[in-house]
């Protein structure tokens, strides 16, 4: 038995949307993104680097659960 796929207009419309919105969404984010690393001084990514392993324990400790 073969299947047989039907291709609309609106099928084609709404994928190209989808695709259009999530490409938006991604623009959005990353531009969201750069402005916030950008309005960071250098030693605010030393002082959270140096954080990460002790956060990392803490995840570890509690099985994954979360914490303050």
């Amino acid at each position: 038995m073969l299947c047989k796929f039907k291709i609309s207009k609106s099928n084609v419309y709404n994928e190209q949307r989808r695709t259009s919105f999530t490409y938006w969404k991604y623009k959005l984010v990353r531009s969201v993104f750069q402005k916030m690393i950008a309005s960071k001084d250098e030693s605010f990514f030393q002082n959270e680097i140096r954080k990460l392993p002790e956060r990392w324990e803490k995840i570890v400790v509690s099985d994954g659960q979360y914490f303050n």
